[in-house]
């Protein structure tokens, strides 16, 4: 029997009808689509010379559907900043292996850019290590700087290692972030720390900030910091901080702001003296009164008993909240669901004594002790016997659930607009390997069901059941564990039944 025979009998048992027939027009369109791969050597310059040399003589670009793939383990090194004004896809080549690292190189003035990225168009970085630091072991300012406004940057399984401010800053408006099972490390110095942020929106007015199943340790300021401006739709989920200085996490005015099942170990580990008044998470209600939306819940929160006693008496731990947020909490009925259980990773950096010790002994003056990077590769995995693992409001361990295993399926709201119909998008990439981001819109409030089969019609997943206001959304499927091949996807919501077809080649 062919492939398309097999195809049409499935499709024809499952989804019977014109349904049908526009189905199998789909599919059999779809199998022939395939992503162009330009794959990148290591070396200076290679990635911008392959990113910004792929162009016609008329200046278009070669082909929109590109994605640029890097060696396992190689070794690129920028030649000056790499910024890009049209949607660029990099990803590391499947596969076993290190991670490709991306590094800064020197110019022959002997000084590297302030930052090593910055998209001024949409960005899709998976499985990368990129670092503000040198070839020279110079440490700049930023690892990615967005620089334009509407820019949507997705970065899924990478590693965005050392900087002296930030690893991302925002000087765009509207911009969406997603940051996925990613890490975020060895951020600022402490001769400023005040600079150690992992996202800084710089007081610009952001649509979307999601952080999820996702890691940051060692910074020196905190994981958010706002300047001012306001955001439409926060997320940060199922996060693990560690060693984070001087804050936890300052969301700022935010319409819908969600901080749930998230682990913060020794947060604003600098503590408080009579002149600061500091705080481990903030969040106030977006600058039209009565239109924001607030889910906190289900969060540990722990400074380890060294770094107290490293205090001097005028010192103390941050609290856990500002006035405006604990009447947040409060409001909400789940100040019962804030815990302070103590938990011992499997091998994490170790607490900032020495450091904490040296800034009530000499300010941001030198000898500035660095925070522990020296026992990496760390990992935040900790023991099943604890209460943490089984407190997440879904039933599984607060924090990043990549250092247990166990997988995530995130729902990601996409804009403001409310459709006026049901759609449901085609999946991107397609092809895909292992995962891959599906789109719909609902256009009137109920139960939503999202299911994907087989070629044989068997039921291999059920990414979304349940209620959804109407909306934009995007969910992550991840295939990994399933065989190559045709896969269906189905979105049903009362009557509403819509069909679109997607191709895993492993």
């Amino acid at each position: 029997m062919t492939l398309r025979s097999r195809i049409t009998r499935v499709i024809t048992r499952l989804f019977p009808g014109v349904l049908a027939i526009a189905l199998m027009i789909l599919v059999l369109d779809n199998a022939a689509l395939s992503q162009r791969i330009v794959p990148i050597a290591p070396g200076f310059g290679t990635i911008n010379d392959a990113i910004r040399g792929d162009t016609l003589s008329s200046g278009a670009r070669t082909d929109t559907n590109t994605v640029y793939r890097l060696e396992r383990g190689g070794l690129y090194i920028l030649n000056g900043t790499m910024e890009h004004t049209y949607p660029v896809i990099i990803e590391a080549a499947p596969g076993a292996g290190e991670k490709p690292k991306i590094i800064q190189g020197v110019a022959s003035g002997g000084i590297a850019p302030a930052e090593a990225w910055s998209p001024r168009a949409n960005l899709l970085m998976k499985n990368i290590y990129i670092t503000a630091l040198d070839e020279l072991g110079g440490n700049h300012e930023r690892i990615i700087r967005i620089r334009e406004n509407r820019v949507r940057v997705v970065l899924d399984s990478c590693h965005l290692d050392v900087a002296s401010q930030a690893g991302f800053r925002c000087d765009g408006d509207s911009l969406r972030i997603f940051f996925l099972n990613s890490i975020i490390s060895n951020i600022g110095t402490g001769a400023s720390p005040d600079n150690g942020r992992g996202i800084d929106d710089r007081g610009n007015d952001i649509d979307t900030l999601v952080l999820e199943n996702s890691t940051f340790y060692n910074l020196t300021s905190r994981v958010i910091r706002d300047g001012g401006g306001y955001i439409v739709y926060c997320r940060v989920n199922h996060c693990t901080m560690y060693n984070i200085g001087q804050y936890g996490v300052s969301i700022g005015p935010a319409y819908n702001a969600v901080f749930t099942n998230n682990v913060m170990s020794n947060g604003g580990y600098y503590g408080n003296w009579p002149a600061v008044s500091r705080v481990l998470f903030e969040v106030e209600p977006g600058p039209e009164p009565g239109t924001s939306v607030f889910e906190i819940h289900d969060n540990n929160f722990y400074l380890d008993s060294l770094v107290i006693k490293a205090y001097p008496d005028s010192a103390t731990a941050l609290p856990l909240f500002d006035s405006t947020t604990q009447a947040i909490i409060q409001s909400l009925g789940t100040q019962g669901t804030v815990y302070t259980e103590e938990i011992a990773y499997q091998n994490a950096p170790d607490p900032p004594v020495d450091v904490v010790q040296d800034f009530y002994a000499n300010g941001t003056v030198a000898p500035n002790p660095p925070l522990d990077t020296a026992g990496g590769p760390f990992n935040f995995a900790y023991a099943n016997t604890l209460q943490a693992y089984a407190r997440g409001s879904d039933g599984k361990p607060l924090g990043d659930l990549n250092w247990h295993g166990i997988p995530l399926t995130s729902v990601e709201p996409q804009g403001e607009v409310v459709p006026l119909s049901f759609i449901l998008s085609q999946n991107f990439p397609n092809p895909f390997n292992p995962s891959t981001e599906i789109q719909f819109a609902i256009a009137k409030a109920g139960a939503v069901k999202l299911t994907v089969y087989d070629i044989l019609g068997k039921e291999v997943g059920v990414l979304v059941n349940q209620n959804f206001a109407p909306g934009t959304y995007a969910v992550r499927f991840d295939a990994t564990g399933l065989a190559s091949g045709m896969y269906v996807y189905v979105l049903s919501s009362g009557s509403i039944r819509l069909t679109r077809s997607m191709m895993l080649i492993k």
